[in-house]
């Protein structure tokens, strides 16, 4: 029990700081600039990533549309997390076992944070529509409903992109989870 208890709380601390050098990848890849006007959420994703991504700036190259210094060290922490649970749960490093939990983990990490990221926007907009963090959340999730907004109408003046989006996230992690052994 203090194992999955140990396990439990090494992967919630690794998935918030892997999903902040994340979000912090796909601002960069979208062009959205995350500065200090938009109610502090560029500065803790900055405080959460700025120790691993500011050296790496140094050493990678920095490209117009790829950040890898915001996605390697997510890359790195998920890949210790998967060989950390990996040993847990069988005692051994079996790296089949290990890559597969990497790809696991990165797909049902990256769809969760979608689906986060899309249910706060939505809750937003009703609670406080002109937030600072409405208007960059709305930017980070904008390029998920576009090509959606595409074959979907308003219906009723109701934008219904979110809840399409969401179901289909969801279908996703349903395949995502069939694979998981």
């Amino acid at each position: 029990m203090l194992l999955q208890i140990g396990l439990f709380l090494l992967q919630t601390i690794s998935h918030l700081v892997v999903a902040s050098f994340l979000i912090r990848f796909y601002a960069f890849l979208c062009r959205i600039h995350l500065g200090s006007n938009h109610a502090g959420l560029g500065q803790f994703l900055f405080a959460m990533t700025d120790w691993a991504v500011l050296p790496l700036r140094k050493i990678l190259p920095r490209s117009s549309r790829v950040d890898l210094a915001s996605l390697l060290p997510a890359l790195a922490i998920l890949l210790l997390l998967s060989l950390v649970k990996s040993l847990a749960m069988t005692r051994q490093i079996d790296m089949s076992h290990v890559v597969h939990l990497f790809i696991f983990d990165t797909f049902s990490l990256i769809i969760t944070l979608l689906t986060v990221l899309l249910i706060i926007q939505a809750v937003l907009s009703w609670i406080q529509p002109q937030s600072p963090v409405q208007y960059v959340l709305h930017q980070l999730s904008d390029p998920l409903l576009r090509p959606i907004r595409k074959f979907m109408p308003l219906i009723g003046g109701i934008d219904l992109s979110p809840l399409v989006a969401l179901l289909i996230l969801q279908v996703l992690s349903m395949v995502i989870h069939s694979f998981k052994f």
